[in-house]
């Protein structure tokens, strides 16, 4: 897919593919592309943050890292959590 969330909260953003999972602050998972401004998500290091934009972008060719192998099932990027790829 040549299509990108930039997801921005109140002290991070991150560009991510538009199934990729991140952790709410309930501890529930979401995809990329059903989280709106307002959105709370679990923060690595201020516990929580809030959505502040959700962006849609569209292009031909962009670098993404495809996360399959986490010890714990997730990593923390820019404070985020994000869902290993489900295989």
């Amino acid at each position: 897919s040549n299509t990108i969330k930039l997801v921005k909260t109140e002290y991070d953003s991150i560009v991510v593919t538009p199934d990729t999972q991140l952790l709410k602050y309930n501890n529930g998972w979401v995809r990329a592309d059903k989280l709106r401004k307002g959105d709370v998500l679990k923060h690595g290091t201020m516990e929580k943050t809030v959505v502040t934009e959700v962006k849609t972008y569209h292009f031909n060719q962009y670098r993404m890292i495809k996360i399959v192998d986490c010890a714990q099932g997730y990593l923390v990027v820019n404070g985020l959590f994000i869902a290993r790829d489900m295989l």
